[in-house]
């Protein structure tokens, strides 16, 4: 069921629905049709190529800003030698991933070296001309992520950080012969390579799938216990079973109504957890297992930071500056038209090996939580300090009540005569009673009738 809904609710950002069979709903199942001599393969699930191309045209946002290079570049991307490039390297990449097929990986190989090698030689203003070939092989891999999330959205969970960086060695290395910077893919529109209809069916049968969990939790009393269940009771606990279904419909139907948006988001950070996009401003990424999500935040910036721990490992290479990428080296050496004495001037050349995780802690944040835990702290100390304050003053106020009351006590002991005249003498006798020294001498008994004397007097 869920592989049916998410078929029919992935569309072409062009507009055009994709026909999808029941037999590459997903990609492992899929197989690749057949080699061509004459024409490229077609996509998978009748996918309009040219669309696909329109799509990734709309996905480059700094276009917008250029049009006439926009123009130029349309004009060269929407070719047919552009469109069998990327065609052919669809389907390489697909054998090369899902079905190898060394044979038929050569035949697209031979076939992409022509058409690319075409494409280098297609007319376009000197202006454009490297800008544009700069930022094609990304965009060629824009184009075949996109078709694989289109053509077989079931198995979006294929898409992840390792297909993504693999497809774009695969293409950097055929297209330029150099290694790509890693993780390169942070930089591509999210927001138009991947549908969103997609999140919105599998966030309804997530929740379809809470409520069937929700009936299976209800426990028969009768059927634990080993006791013998008669009629009423059965129709008891339908009852209750279709009341404990009704009050979740009413309640997830009320949730529905007043907080749409945030179940909508709620279940697009599940589906697409593990948000995790560094040193990219003004966008945060989230990557789950498959795709990678962007979520842009207007007016907002990702502050720079270096990992906390082992940054990037670099190597160091030698590199041919009088060399070509491996489709042209293939055509002019198929076309006998390589020198038979290629001059080498190398030079080293640092390539970044490998980056720290996605999730590892930058200095920023670790600043920033350190930051924040002494604030903390030091709202803490703040309250503890005001509550030893206020309870210091609540301390003296009570004893300076108590000393009021002790020396009014006293001026009223002190005007009645016979009673200080019988405490005066009961001192004197003790203390004479004794024949110890004056350090030693103890008046307790007296102390303890001045002291009863002082609690029967009264204060108004």
């Amino acid at each position: 069921m869920l592989v049916k809904s998410l078929v029919c609710c992935v569309e072409i950002q062009t507009g055009d629905k994709a026909p999808v069979s029941a037999e590459h709903v997903l990609v492992e199942l899929a197989e690749y049709p057949g080699f061509d001599d004459n024409t490229p393969t077609a996509l998978p699930e009748s996918l309009n190529s040219k669309g696909i191309l329109h799509t990734i045209i709309r996905a480059q946002t700094d276009l917008q800003r250029k049009p006439v290079f926009k123009i130029a570049w349309e004009d060269l991307f929407l070719s047919d030698q552009s469109e069998a490039v990327f065609l052919d390297c669809f389907w390489c990449y697909f054998l090369l991933k899902f079905q190898p097929d060394q044979t038929i990986q050569d035949r697209l190989f031979h076939r992409t070296a022509f058409n690319y090698v075409d494409l280098l030689q297609s007319y376009i203003d000197p202006r454009y001309r490297e800008p544009f070939f700069k930022r094609y092989p990304d965009c060629i891999c824009q184009a075949i992520y996109h078709s694989f999330f289109v053509a077989y959205p079931t198995s979006y969970q294929q898409f992840g950080e390792d297909f993504k960086t693999a497809l774009c060695n695969f293409t950097h290395l055929w297209l330029t012969g150099i290694q790509p910077v890693p993780r390169c893919w942070l930089s591509w529109n999210f927001d138009v390579l991947e549908p969103v209809n997609m999140f919105k069916m599998v966030a309804e049968q997530e929740k379809s799938k809470e409520k069937e969990l929700v009936k299976d939790r209800s426990v028969d009393v009768y059927q634990m216990l080993g006791l013998p269940r008669d009629d009423h009771s059965s129709h008891t606990n339908q009852r209750i079973l279709q009341s404990d279904a009704s009050v979740t419909d009413n309640s997830q139907s009320d949730m529905k109504l007043t907080s749409s948006s945030k179940a909508t988001v709620s279940t697009r950070s599940q589906l697409v957890a593990h948000r995790r996009r560094q040193n990219t401003p003004p966008t945060i990424r989230a990557t789950s297992g498959t795709a990678v999500v962007q979520k842009k935040l207007p007016g907002s910036s990702q502050r720079e930071s270096c990992p906390v721990g082992q940054g990037p490992e670099f190597d160091r290479l030698l590199f041919n500056v009088n060399g070509h990428s491996p489709l042209v080296s293939y055509f002019l050496s198929v076309v006998n038209a390589s020198p038979d004495t290629e001059v080498l001037q190398l030079t080293q050349r640092t390539e970044i090996v490998k980056l720290p995780p996605l999730g590892a802690k930058t200095y920023h944040s670790v600043v920033k939580e350190s930051m924040k835990s002494t604030k903390e702290t030091d709202c803490k100390c703040r309250s503890l300090w005001e509550d030893e304050k206020q309870e210091t003053g609540h301390q003296m106020h009570l004893r300076a009540l108590e000393r009021k009351a002790d020396i009014k006590k006293s001026e009223k002991l002190l005007t009645q005569t016979k009673e200080v005249r019988r405490l005066t003498n009961l001192l004197t006798v003790e203390l004479l009673q004794q024949n110890t020294s004056e350090e030693t001498r103890t008046t307790e008994s007296a102390v303890l009738e001045i002291e009863k004397a002082l609690a029967k007097q009264e204060i108004n």
